[in-house]
């Protein structure tokens, strides 16, 4: 079978993942779990948030990385401010409920891949929002404590969102998202330096102690075969979903090299 271990880019002109929290609902013939249930609101857990990212080496307007947030503005969201620069953007995480908020803030490079987490911490010793490059905190947040964290069944959104308007904190973006993705993964735990560093070039497979909800390795190929829209969630929660006004370009590999040094092409055949 053909195969493919790359990354997706998107062009920042309407390409986004829109994933329904509804386990097994929008590929049910795909899916091993067929229960609907709700599996990313993270309620009174932490949230852990990992994706290798790299954005081009030009000028970029205001954008929103991933997005999830509930109908009467409860979530949370990472977003790109507007910047000029070549060489780096200001990137954001931001977690909210009614009038309650926190925001880190931190930079990252254009032109090459990097891997960042962005965190909740809910534990009574922290209370924080986090961004981290690899396994290094590299922006904390002002503590603030919020009486869980449920989106209620809404969508997680990759690549766009909606605007943010609360008294202290407001982005409305310009666009989609316009750069490179891969390995997006969704913990309700917060995670080990160790366990982040193993898994960073490595294909990373769930158990019942992971608390891993969602995850998406944009490893699936192209060629002349229908759905080459769909991305697989291989967090056996079925989120299965679809890029949004996909084209070829979305899986080109390019400009940069793959990701994984240690992923085995075997796991991921075009069936």
């Amino acid at each position: 079978y053909p195969s493919y271990t790359g990354y997706i880019t998107l062009d920042g002109t309407d390409q986004y993942i829109e994933v329904t929290d509804k386990a097994g609902v929008l590929f049910p013939t795909i899916s091993r779990k067929v229960t609907a249930e709700s599996v990313l609101s993270p309620g009174r857990d932490p949230v852990f948030i990992e994706v290798d990212l790299a954005m081009p080496p030009e000028a970029n307007a205001r954008q929103f990385i991933f997005c999830h947030t509930s109908s009467d503005g409860v979530g949370y969201a990472a977003y790109v401010d507007a910047s000029s620069s070549t060489l780096s953007a200001p990137i954001s995480f931001s977690v909210f409920s009614a009038s309650f908020h926190t925001t880190a803030t931190a930079t990252v490079d254009k032109g090459r891949f990097s891997h960042l987490c962005f965190a909740y911490d809910s534990s009574p010793a922290s209370k924080t929002a986090k961004i981290m490059s690899g396994s290094d905190i590299v922006a904390t947040s002002p503590r603030v404590s919020f009486d869980g964290i449920n989106t209620k069944g809404s969508s997680f959104v990759i690549g766009s969102g909606s605007q943010i308007s609360l008294t202290g904190l407001s982005f409305s973006p310009s666009q989609t998202f316009s750069g490179s993705m891969n390995n997006v993964r969704v913990f309700h735990k917060m995670r080990s330096a160790s366990d982040i560093q193993r898994y960073i070039k490595r294909t990373l497979f769930t158990d019942e102690t992971s608390k891993l909800r969602m995850s998406f390795r944009f490893n699936e190929a192209t060629g002349s075969y229908a759905n080459n829209e769909v991305v697989l969630d291989h967090s056996g929660n079925s989120l299965h979903s679809v890029i949004q006004d996909f084209d070829a370009s979305v899986r080109s590999e390019s400009p940069y090299t793959t990701l994984c040094e240690f992923e085995d092409t075997s796991y991921h055949p075009t069936l």
